[in-house]
């Protein structure tokens, strides 16, 4: 079980740190605002020391009239001491329907757990950062409706910042369909936006979920051209829509070309054509592909990677094993690395080397419950029994669900015995 995410780790904790900070501003622009616009010595000496009684613990001073922020603040005070009720006389001190007094109203509506009202108060102010926290807080902690409700009020603020979070919220949540429509629809009207190319990428793994038997996809994909650079993206997408709903391994490979006929720089679709090839069994052209987009890309460690990979798939495995050392002595010791050389010796039936290679993966990673599923492996198929039970009680360790792990120690754990 995970600790619950409440509003107060976040709004005790961080509006403790921004009051401090901001009234320590305070108190250095005190002067000049009384010499600028003749404010009143007494409202800044009052911020002063509000800042003080805060620090301190001690009794929050009266306020003169003239703050016009100082019902706000000690609102907020009032919720940190877990005093509801002097917080609730201070909001009533506010002119009714201000933002100052919106504002107090949210923050003292989620102190009493009515998210909810807070999330109305909050759009009709415009608080786009209160409802991105507020949704998050919220899908942490299971409360799915109000999460939802925070999530569209922020994107009804700012469509451009928040479409990502509520598309994704979407697709964890089941509704695919409503997810596509919102992306599509984001990107159809925002062709300029910078995060363009991020929203096709996740539009078109939601097309692929929500449009594996049809042509839909493929056709709203296409609606999307804008006739520049970014159309790559799309290209990408429209090919493995191909592949992966028909099987059309031919109009995917042209997908993939297309897009780095529009934007070469990156070899986006020599990478994707690559990997669709290697999937077919035709690694000798993948090979070549694969080596295009290394070279496109040669700081990239997934990229190097798919070279030793596919080269291991087609069991050369001799060139596998001198791709993965050129790649050690390239990015230097890497954990993933290690793992993939392991597994290339155990293939190539080397236990030794195979064990040796993994336990350098395991010590420089030994949080990864994936590392330790693949040490297991290795040392079960070396007759290593009591080590690949301790690897797979690690990787259940770090990922009590790895299914993979826990049928393998179910099926070790008594011959260990």
């Amino acid at each position: 079980m995970h600790a619950e995410i409440r509003p107060s780790n976040i709004i005790k904790g961080t509006r403790t740190q921004w009051l401090i900070v901001t009234m320590m501003g305070i108190m250095l622009v005190a002067v000049a605002l009384v010499v600028a616009n003749g404010r009143p010595l007494a409202t800044n000496l009052w911020s002063i020391r509000f800042l003080q009684s805060i620090t301190r613990g001690e009794a929050i001073p009266a306020a003169p009239a003239a703050h016009r922020r100082s019902s706000l603040w000690q609102v907020q005070a009032a919720l940190r001491a877990g005093n509801t009720a002097i917080a609730l006389q201070q909001v009533e001190t506010l002119p009714a329907g201000s933002p100052l007094a919106m504002r107090a109203q949210a923050e003292l509506a989620t102190a009493q757990g009515d998210w909810q009202q807070a999330i109305v108060r909050w759009e009709e102010i415009g608080d786009y950062n209160s409802l991105a926290t507020a949704a998050k807080i919220n899908e942490a902690n299971g409360q799915v409706d109000n999460a939802y409700l925070a999530y569209r009020a922020a994107y009804r603020l700012s469509p451009q910042r928040s479409i990502r979070d509520l598309a994704k919220f979407l697709v964890t949540q089941g509704s695919d369909a409503e997810a596509g429509s919102v992306l599509y629809f984001a990107i159809q009207n925002h062709p300029e936006a910078t995060q363009r190319i991020a929203w096709l990428r996740l539009l078109g793994s939601v097309y692929l979920t929500e449009y594996p038997q049809s042509s839909q996809g493929e056709e709203l994909l296409t609606s999307l051209l804008v006739g520049d650079y970014r159309d790559a993206a799309i290209y990408v997408q429209l090919g493995r829509l191909a592949y992966e709903t028909k099987g059309d391994v031919d109009g995917a490979l042209r997908a993939f070309a297309q897009a780095d006929r529009i934007y070469p720089q990156r070899n986006l679709g020599a990478a994707e054509a690559a990997r669709v090839l290697a999937k077919e069994g035709r690694f000798q052209e993948a090979d070549a592909l694969f080596k295009t987009a290394a070279a496109g890309q040669p700081t990239s460690l997934t990229r190097q990677l798919a070279v030793a990979n596919n080269a291991r798939s087609a069991g050369d495995y001799a060139d596998a094993e001198k791709h993965y050392l050129a790649i050690l002595a390239e990015f230097g010791d890497t954990s993933r690395v290690y793992s993939e050389l392991a597994w290339l010796y155990r293939l190539w039936d080397q236990p030794e080397q195979a064990q040796d290679a993994i336990d350098q993966a395991v010590a420089l990673d030994s949080a990864n419950a994936t590392t330790w599923h693949r040490a297991g492996q290795i040392f079960q198929w070396a007759g290593a029994t009591d080590r690949a039970i301790d690897a797979y009680r690690m990787a259940l360790q770090l990922r009590p669900d790895y299914a993979a792990a826990r049928k393998n120690l179910d099926t070790l754990a008594p011959i260990g015995q």
